[in-house]
């Protein structure tokens, strides 16, 4: 265990890069999304395959960005909006949807990092919830300790984890989820695996992508008193 120092690293890299898109392009997204997000048939449930999103957008990137991220092709919502899908079904859990288009616009103007080429700042999604009026803590690095996760399992029934996606190497990216504490367990949303529930928060902060995953952060979320 490396320690913070990766994790932290990570956290700072977003955070430098995060910012806003211009308007226009945020109002044409916009719209297109709704019509995209109608023809999904959104709303009403979890979105737990990102990969579906290919007819929606967030952000741009150009022809380098194309070419080193997305094997040249075009930068659609399918490749960058798990932060986002993480905030849609945090709000989903608690009974409040909020409409997936809404919140890509939303992140669109605070939060979005390096126009949409690495998603979204983890630090923006606890700003989301502060605004929101919801109690949050967050947990870094070694900070994700067993007693720590065993005192949040009491505490808390809606987690947002983001992880690399392998080992600490950032270039096999990153993933956010939202992981729920339902009737039959905890569910991690959004894996690209079955819905299984676990037994426990820490088999769903450390047993992502069959334990390859390294987590780098861990936000708890809920209505404040």
């Amino acid at each position: 265990m490396p320690g913070k120092i990766y994790e932290t690293l990570t956290i700072a890299f977003f955070s430098l890069f995060s910012g806003k898109l211009k308007n226009k392009l945020i109002d044409e997204q916009y719209e297109f999304n709704k019509k995209a997000w109608e023809k999904l048939n959104g709303n009403g449930s979890f979105v737990e395959y990102q990969p579906n999103l290919t007819t929606m957008r967030y952000g741009h990137a150009g022809p380098i960005g194309r070419k080193l991220f997305f094997h040249g092709k075009h930068l659609t919502a399918a490749n960058n909006t798990c932060e986002v899908i993480s905030v849609y079904n945090a709000l989903h859990a608690f009974g409040k949807d909020r409409s997936l288009p809404d919140l890509i616009k939303e992140f669109s103007k605070k939060g979005i990092c390096a126009n949409g080429c690495f998603g979204t700042s983890p630090k923006a999604l606890k700003r989301f919830f502060d605004r929101e009026g919801y109690k949050t803590e967050l947990l870094v690095g070694k900070d994700l300790s067993d007693e720590a996760l065993s005192a949040w399992e009491k505490e808390y029934d809606v987690f947002l984890l983001t992880s690399f996606n392998r080992g600490y190497n950032p270039f096999h990216m990153v993933h956010t989820m939202c992981i729920s504490h339902e009737k039959d367990g905890f569910i991690r949303h959004n894996d690209y695996r079955p819905r299984t529930p676990l037994k426990s928060l820490k088999e769903g902060v450390y047993g992502y992508n069959e334990g390859e995953s390294r987590p780098i952060c861990l936000l708890a979320v809920k209505p404040a008193p």
